[in-house]
């Protein structure tokens, strides 16, 4: 049979005295049993000194052992060859009472905490009865089942187990029911009509977007698909604002009315969408979501893991902020953390810096340390501000130490001095791996300035770049820009297509390991022709777990690789910018 580990200090107990005590004698283990009872009952003091969640399921522990103890003694488990219990009847006894006073300090505990307000909680109330009923049949159930709990004689390894967490929410749960419970008649009717009022108005709002659904141009699919979805969500409500009212009734409403809200606003503001703080902090999951976290997040927020949990149709964009110095999408700048795209893509992000002065950046992330991964950007629009040293970049303006990888960008990039199809500039240590980069970059350069490329703009510091590839067109025909001391610390299998990025001024003074070797020169690029790029064995260091060639004419009409579990067919779907 196996022991619990909580139980070897009996079992050493016991193997000492058997090793202790004469052939010819049986030593009494009653004493050793009176002194663990002792152990317990000190333990037991101890944890009702503390917090009470956690004193409970302590005190349930400890009871559990003595009840073990007990059931031993009854059937003569503790008598061998060499040892006894000498008066069972006495020992069965202290346990008994040892049982009792920890039962006593669960009960008194459960009577504070739990039992006295639960107690109090009429059914009939108007709260309860209006809202709460539901909510109360749910608590009592598991009000039986904790107490139960509490009580158990063994651990049951089938049975739920409570932690002190699992306490302190249901002792919520509680108080939820007490402030619904000491709710006056009128106040319930009050809160009724105007849950009813705020339904009616929603109701009206629904049935007129009706019109601008069917024939503006400027809804998402995504959008459509909420404005779909609540008509059903909406019939739903009505049907429990009309039977019976719940707990949870008035956070479904408020549910809608968010969602529906933002579709109001979006019709009556130019066709753009609010900012709305995400309902699960760290998940992106609607347009409205990401404005909030690149206009309105504060630094302390965006240094945090976020997660992008669906693919975003961004087209919209063009029309934010239209009247300002930065119209379009607000760079997430200072961010700090993880970034996870889940493979999901963002479409049609419109970004504009026409602020003049130097070190004016633009991009998706801008000014970032941090960790992004998974991130499609498609039909991205960025223009940079003049001057000599505006950087820009469609998914970053600067990053200062990181990491980058599974991520793409597609689309125009125009107008700075310091702009790359994927970054602006790079500084200190940068690792990228499995990306790539179909950026237009031949568009305007007011500046003629050449620190223009077709990936990185002005990549410094130092960087570990592998399994990457471009096909954007540059004016200066470059994959990287000016390397102002930049030092490849690792660099293998870069791709380009001579068709679209040329084979000339690859880098300007980039240095490989240290040494300033052109990085033409020392291997890291290669150039593969148009009809070479139907094969994935053309690419060494491309895994197939990561990679497939496949053609995705909304990116590029010829066959090429594409990152894996990305949906591009959703391309389709997207506005056009």
């Amino acid at each position: 049979m196996k022991i619990k580990y909580k139980y070897l200090p009996i079992l050493v107990l016991i193997a000492t005295l058997v090793w202790s005590c004469k052939k010819d004698e049986l030593a009494s283990v009653d004493s050793m049993l009176s002194g663990l009872n002792a152990q317990t009952l000190k333990a037991a003091e101890k944890l009702n000194a503390s917090n009470w969640s956690t004193a409970l399921v302590g005190l349930r522990e400890e009871r559990i052992k003595v009840f073990t103890r007990k059931k031993l003694i009854a059937d003569g488990k503790y008598t061998g060859d060499r040892y006894t219990v000498k008066d069972p009847a006495s020992a069965i006894k202290n346990a008994d009472e040892t049982i009792a006073t920890v039962d006593f300090k669960i009960d008194s505990l459960w009577k504070a905490n739990i039992k006295n307000d639960f107690d109090a909680l009429d059914p009939k109330s108007a709260g309860i009865a209006n809202f709460g009923l539901k909510a109360y049949e749910t608590a009592s159930e598991k009000f039986t089942a904790i107490y139960a709990w509490l009580k158990e004689e063994t651990d049951n390894p089938a049975a739920t187990v409570y932690t002190a967490n699992d306490l302190d929410n249901f002792k919520l749960e509680i108080a939820v029911l007490t402030d619904l419970n000491n709710l006056k008649q009128d106040d319930v009717i009050k809160f009724v009509n105007d849950l009813k009022a705020q339904f009616n108005l929603m109701k009206q709002q629904y049935a007129d977007l009706a019109s601008p659904i069917a024939s503006s141009p400027y809804f998402s699919k995504a959008q459509k698909g909420i404005y779909s979805d609540l008509n059903q969500r909406l019939n739903d409500l009505e049907t429990i604002i009309n039977t019976k009212l719940e707990l949870s009734t008035k956070a479904q409403v408020d549910s809608v009315d968010r969602d529906l809200s933002a579709l109001v606003y979006f019709v009556a503001n130019n066709y753009v969408s609010p900012a709305q703080k995400p309902i699960i902090f760290g998940q992106i999951a609607s347009i409205t979501e990401l404005r909030w976290l690149s206009e309105v997040a504060t630094d302390d927020e965006k240094k945090n893991n976020w997660r992008l949990m669906v693919d975003i149709d961004a087209a919209e964009t063009k029309r934010w902020n239209a009247t300002t110095t930065h119209p379009g999408f607000q760079q997430i700048d200072n961010f700090n953390g993880t970034f996870d795209g889940q493979n999901h893509i963002i479409n049609g992000l419109f970004m504009k810096n026409s602020q003049a002065g130097p070190n004016h950046r633009i991009g998706f992330f801008d000014n970032i340390t941090g960790n992004i991964k998974n991130l499609g950007l498609v039909n991205a629009y960025v223009e940079g501000v003049s001057g000599a040293s505006g950087q820009g970049g469609v998914l970053f303006g600067r990053m200062t130490d990181g990491s980058v990888s599974n991520c793409f960008t597609t689309g125009v990039m125009e107008r700075n001095s310091q702009s790359g199809g994927f970054f602006g500039r790079t500084a200190g240590t940068v690792n990228v791996e499995n990306c790539f980069s179909s950026v237009d970059t031949s568009k305007p350069n007011d500046d003629k300035v050449t620190n223009t490329a077709s990936f990185i703009g002005l990549p410094t510091g130092a960087m570990t770049l592998k399994n990457c590839y471009t096909t954007g067109a540059n004016p200066d025909r470059v994959v990287f820009g000016f390397g102002a001391g930049l030092r490849l610390v690792e660099a293998s299998g870069f791709f380009y297509d001579p068709s679209t990025v040329g084979n000339t001024n690859l880098d300007n003074n980039g240095y490989a390991k240290g040494s300033p070797v052109r990085m033409k020169d020392a291997g890291v690029t290669t150039a593969l022709p148009t009809n070479k790029w139907d094969d994935l064995s053309n690419f060494p260091g491309f895994s197939p777990s990561m990679w497939e060639i496949k053609t995705v004419t909304e990116i590029d009409a010829n066959p090429r690789p594409y990152l894996k579990g990305f949906n591009y067919g959703a391309l389709k779907d997207f506005i056009k910018p």
